[in-house]
């Protein structure tokens, strides 16, 4: 967006001022926002990483029980109704649920009106958990024909 580029962003975040300065920072750089949806009683997600000295890492996310969960799926198809372009992480659709079908839908939805879709696999070793390998292959391999 600060490049100049049409963006926008469709997601969920807590009532919580992590949330509130997200949408805010989101606006201030230009990204179109009114995608985004703020959820009472859950908290914004948050993903941390930990490096250590041998330079293996150990990751924490705190996404299933947070506000992200609650993607509303007609936001996320609202943006895609105008996207071009549709950048997926790898990590969300290994978080499953309503969350994934959200993005597999936008997902359809981008390409069936000629989007191009790119995919961050998020490929981790420490991913397998996840599940992050098997829905990112799918999404992959379903929208490449």
């Amino acid at each position: 967006a600060r490049l100049g580029a049409p963006t926008a962003l469709a997601a969920s975040v807590g009532d919580d001022a992590m949330g509130h300065a997200l949408i805010e920072r989101m606006r201030r750089d230009g990204v179109r926002a009114d995608g985004m949806s703020v959820v009472p009683e859950r908290a914004t997600p948050i993903a941390l990483v930990a490096y250590r000295d041998d330079g293996t890492r150990d990751f924490w996310f705190s996404v299933h029980d947070s506000a992200a969960m609650e993607l509303e799926a007609a936001a996320a198809e609202r943006m895609a109704e105008h996207a071009d372009w549709l950048h997926v992480s790898g990590s969300t659709l290994g978080f499953g649920g309503r969350l994934a079908e959200a993005v597999e839908a936008a997902a359809a939805r981008v390409l069936a009106r000629g989007g191009r879709l790119s995919l961050d696999p998020n490929v981790r070793a420490d991913a397998d958990g996840l599940g992050t390998h098997t829905a990112a292959e799918d999404l992959a391999r379903s929208r490449s024909s």
